[in-house]
């Protein structure tokens, strides 16, 4: 464990998550498969935090939460000079890119994702919804592989 960890302890906990049908017009635009990946763990609601208030693993290997998981992922839009800034307990943080993918997908905070060679950490995730229901979930992320 690295030295300085400590635990949270959440005080909401989501056993089930409900799943909306994806609709097929906006599936036919999510043309990548992710493998997604939970580094810490759920069920308990614990989290290891490091010195500086950053999630590190609970598990010594990450396991696997979804292996088919339809995405689409764009480079984001810059809102800044350097790009979309997202406020951490860690400091700040800069989402590179976005994913979008179907309602009811469960995608947490700093889970991973692996498409082909490249790895990315979700920051934060944004669920997006039409006049009646919930259309898709937005995800940014920064790529953590070319660190």
């Amino acid at each position: 464990m690295v030295e300085g960890a400590r635990k949270l302890y959440s005080q909401f906990n989501i056993q089930a998550i409900v799943r909306w049908p994806c609709d097929s017009s906006f599936e036919a635009l999510l043309n990548q498969v992710a493998i997604q990946k939970r580094p810490w763990d759920s069920q308990e609601a614990v989290k290891n935090v490091n010195e500086w208030g950053e999630v590190i693993m609970t598990y010594p290997t990450a396991p696997v939460i979804n292996s088919n998981l339809k995405i689409r992922i764009d480079p984001e839009r810059r809102r800044t000079a350097e790009g979309f800034v997202i406020q951490t307990q860690g400091g700040e943080v800069i989402a590179d890119y976005m994913a979008f993918c179907c309602p009811g997908e469960d995608v947490r905070a700093n889970d991973e994702l692996f498409i082909g060679t490249r790895s990315y950490k979700v920051l934060l995730v944004d669920e997006l919804f039409d006049r009646e229901k919930l259309h898709h979930l937005e995800i940014r992320m920064t790529r953590i592989d070319n660190l």
